[in-house]
Formats: C-alpha cells, sequence, structure tokens
C-alpha cells in the first residue's frame, strides 16, 4: 500500500519533502478540485489520509480517505484519467476495508517468536473501531453504541471483508497487480480476532491468487507471487511445508530483490543447517535495511557458526 502513495506523490500535486512549496496549500487545492469531481485529487487525497505522513505532517484520518475513496469509486472508466487513476482508487479503498478488519494478533508476533506490543499500539485500533462504528454499522443495521457481543462484531466483520474482496477485484480486473498479492493475503487471513473467526481462511483461493500473480508476465510481480508461494511452502499452511520448493519460488524472489525474500530463503537454509548461504542471504538483506534478515541472524545464531 505504501507503493501507492509514493506513486501518488510522483504523478499527483504534492512535490518532494524537502521543496520549499507548501503542502498544506497543495492540499487545499487538491481539496478544491475534488469537490468539483477531480477523480485524480479524490484518488491521492484517499490514499494519504488513508496512511497519514509523518513527514508531511498528515495524520492518519479514516473519515476523509473514506469519502474521496467513495467518490473516486463512482467514475466511469470511460472519463478523463480514469484508466490510470481508477485501479489505484479501488486498490486504495480496498485497503481501506483490509486495514479496519478485527485485529488478527498472530500479525504481531515477530519472527523470533515475542510479541510486538508497540506495532500493536501504533496500529490506531481507537480510531479504527471509532470509525467503524459510525460508518460500518449502521450499513449492517447496528447501532453505533450497540453493545459489542460477537455476533454484531462479526456482522460488521463480513461486511467489511466482502467490500475489501470487491474492490481488491475491481483493482486486479483493471490490471493492478499488487490487488492479486492483496487478496491471496486476505484469503490466507480470513478475520480472526485471538479463537473467533467471522470469515474463515480460505487456502484454495490464497493459493490460486499467489499462483496467478505468479504467472503475471511483469517478471517483478512473478517474483512478488514467487515470494508468497516460497512463504506458503515454508509455514506449511496452504500446501504441504517443502523447503525445497519454498527454495525454488524464493530464490527467484529473491534475485528481484523482492522484501524480505532473502531472509526467508536465509532462514529456511539456517533450518537446514547450511549456515553459510544463510550467512550471505541474511548479511545481504540486512546491510539493504530488510529487518527481519537481523531477526533471524539472532534466532539461529549465525554469527557463531
Amino acid at each position: 500500500m505504501k507503493q501507492l502513495v509514493i506513486l501518488m506523490l510522483a504523478v499527483g500535486l504534492l512535490v518532494a519533502k524537502d521543496s520549499n512549496v507548501n503542502i498544506k496549500q497543495n492540499i487545499k487545492i487538491m481539496e478544491s478540485m475534488a469537490s468539483k469531481g477531480d477523480l485524480k485529487s479524490q484518488t491521492i487525497l484517499g490514499g494519504i489520509y488513508l496512511l497519514g505522513d509523518k513527514d508531511l505532517n498528515i495524520k492518519v484520518n479514516y473519515e476523509k480517505a473514506y469519502k474521496y475513496l467513495n467518490d473516486c469509486a463512482k467514475h466511469n472508466i470511460t472519463e478523463i484519467n480514469a484508466k490510470e487513476f481508477l485501479p489505484m482508487c479501488y486498490y486504495a479503498l480496498g485497503n481501506l476495508y483490509k486495514s479496519i478488519l478485527p485485529v488478527n494478533l498472530s500479525n504481531y508476533v515477530s519472527a523470533d517468536g515475542t510479541f510486538d506490543f508497540n506495532a500493536l499500539k501504533n496500529a490506531g485500533l481507537k480510531e479504527k473501531n471509532k470509525f467503524v462504528k459510525k460508518y460500518i454499522y449502521p450499513k449492517v443495521g447496528l447501532k453505533s453504541n450497540e453493545f459489542e457481543e460477537n455476533e454484531n462484531t462479526d456482522k460488521a466483520t463480513r461486511y467489511i471483508f466482502k467490500k475489501a474482496v470487491y474492490y481488491f477485484k475491481q483493482a486486479e480486473q483493471m490490471g493492478y497487480a499488487d490487488a492479486t498479492q492483496d487478496l491471496s493475503n486476505l484469503y490466507l487471513q480470513g478475520s480472526c480476532f485471538i479463537i473467533n473467526c467471522a470469515v474463515k481462511p480460505d487456502y484454495k483461493k490464497a493459493l490460486y491468487y499467489a499462483k496467478k500473480l505468479y504467472n503475471d508476465k511483469n517478471p517483478i510481480n512473478s517474483a512478488k507471487g514467487a515470494f508468497i508461494l516460497g512463504t506458503y511452502y515454508v509455514d506449511g499452511v496452504v500446501v504441504l511445508k517443502d523447503y525445497e520448493e519454498a527454495k525454488k519460488y524464493l530464490k527467484i524472489a529473491a534475485e528481484k530483490k523482492i522484501p524480505n525474500a532473502r531472509c526467508v530463503l536465509g532462514m529456511v537454509y539456517a533450518e537446514q543447517q547450511k549456515y553459510d548461504k544463510a550467512k550471505i542471504l541474511l548479511k545481504e538483506g540486512y546491510e539493504d535495511g530488510e529487518s527481519v534478515c537481523k531477526q533471524y541472524w539472532d534466532k539461529y545464531n549465525i554469527g557463531a557458526h
């Protein structure tokens, strides 16, 4: 999702962060254009408010993101700039819905098995819950002050999940390959909170979209698919655990320097006690800023081998 905002900054009305141009003024200009129905401005603003940016002093604002992204999603593909920005809009809207799904606590467990409380704290749960109660609850016939029993939250969660899938599929159908990756991840995770799953994982669909991305004609997209498939063979949840199959796919991803591919490949070599190969990959990945490599380095005590 971060690539989306980087792309928006590159093509849009915002400029480099070290520029003297008044960012707030540019935001106002875009907001004015968005109010007049400008698809480009609506898409850029929606993406920016969805993620926020500390360097630009822009806070995450789900309400504004929701407003602008819903507005841009109403446009037709035949309009000016639609082929470029409508897929982005759909993708950002899919990410908005994905981001407000109930937190899966397993996502906050580090590679060394420790729980990352800081990451959970920074996830903005209070803001997300407030947004869900205000905007999602009424969509499924719930009151914003209704007691949060499982059956109520599950009803809202299923609605959110379906919306995320819908907009990712819309983006994917328009050639936005990152949406294919998100669909695989979405079906892998389902939507679970501790032991309760409002939406159960669908491993067949997770595998389907991973393979679809792997078969993409674009070599970078294909490498992203290879990375997903590699991790599936490492984890042994979607498919049977098979380190040799995992290495086959992870090598493809690592060659294209897909983030964390070298880390996971290095971890596989460490599991197989091939520490020389693990050391090279984990060192390279960490030096390129991939902190997961450092976690695996420490977990397997690579320096001692």
